[in-house]
């Protein structure tokens, strides 16, 4: 009997194809007058520090933990260019593109450089006082100057705006494929989340945004220690202080496993706690300097996988 996972690869090329011809159609029929547009351009620098423990394989495939640490740091330059394009039609109806380019340097660290394309077309139609859309979600992203993995989705949102606050679910079923060795990464995976945001709520606070999100992945070619339940939560904070933009983000995430990799120990499930810090001033209208600070935990059942991240950046965003 076919699996659910087998009959989804062609139901989701298909659907991307329909929206992706349906996106570049109405673009091109309106390309050259937006109704709205948005640029912003991030060039940045800092410092980040990933640590792990100290492992060797014995000659039976045997992992033997040593004591001490393994670490991955040095500082990294950030190039950052994101945009978007928005064309309103009758009805209320609208069709938007954006897009997203990032990389990331590290001379010091080259493990640590990551280059990323992102391209979402959507299509929003109105609800009375809400909308719903429907669009694709393509990226790609190099690792260590390597391709590693390429990214088809289709997206679909709900959204509720009455000017003080934002309620928002989207769902997403996508594709993950890797080249070459790396094939035995690919997967389907499906999420849901949920998103709220608060605008002015108290004095002093100028938006608190909260999510949820559940995520299924299931390899593609069986293996259970890559596949995995996943759960978290965010809060976070912004408001204005002496004239400073400031914002403190706090998540949980835990991911649960289907199987592990090492005989005789137990599934794997891992648990991150997460914190972000980040104080921006604006220079003028279309300039803000941004000094942000981000600390990652992961605890996880196999040792092997546990491990902290640490990072420090500075950063000038333009937008145009």
């Amino acid at each position: 009997m076919m699996r659910a996972r087998d009959c989804l690869q062609p139901w989701l090329l298909r659907a991307v194809r329909a929206t992706l011809f349906w996106g570049v159609m109405t673009a091109n029929a309106a390309v050259a007058q937006p109704d709205n547009t948005h640029l912003q351009l991030e060039l940045g620098f800092g410092h980040e520090t990933q640590t792990s423990p100290l492992f060797q394989i014995s000659p039976d495939s045997t992992v033997i933990y040593q004591a001490g640490q393994q670490s991955l740091a040095g500082a990294h330059f950030r190039t950052n260019l994101q945009g978007s394009a928005e064309w309103r039609w009758r009805e209320g109806v609208s069709s938007t593109v954006s897009a997203a380019i990032s990389i990331k340097q590290a001379p010091q660290a080259p493990g640590m450089e990551m280059r990323s394309l992102a391209i979402n077309p959507a299509v929003h139609l109105p609800l009375g006082r809400t909308s719903m859309g429907l669009g694709l979600d393509l990226q790609t992203i190099d690792v260590g100057g390597q391709a590693f993995r390429q990214i088809r989705g289709l997206q679909w949102d709900w959204t509720r705006h009455n000017g003080r606050s934002l309620w928002a679910l989207i769902a997403n079923v996508s594709q993950y494929r890797h080249p070459g060795e790396l094939q035995e990464l690919d997967a389907h995976a499906t999420s849901l989340v949920m998103m709220g945001q608060l605008s002015d709520p108290l004095p002093g606070i100028d938006a608190i945004h909260l999510s949820a999100i559940a995520g299924r992945e299931i390899n593609a070619n069986g293996y259970d220690d890559l596949s995995q339940h996943s759960r978290m939560l965010s809060l976070s904070v912004h408001g204005t202080l002496a004239g400073l933009h400031w914002t403190l983000g706090r998540s949980w995430r835990r991911a649960t496993f289907d199987g592990t990799l090492f005989p005789g120990e137990p599934v794997r499930d891992d648990q991150a706690t997460m914190t972000d810090v980040g104080v921006a001033w604006s220079l003028s209208t279309r300039q803000h300097l941004r000094l942000e600070a981000s600390h990652m935990r992961n605890a996880s059942s196999t040792p092997l996988y546990d491990n902290r991240h640490l990072q420090y950046s500075l950063s000038l965003l333009t937008t145009f």
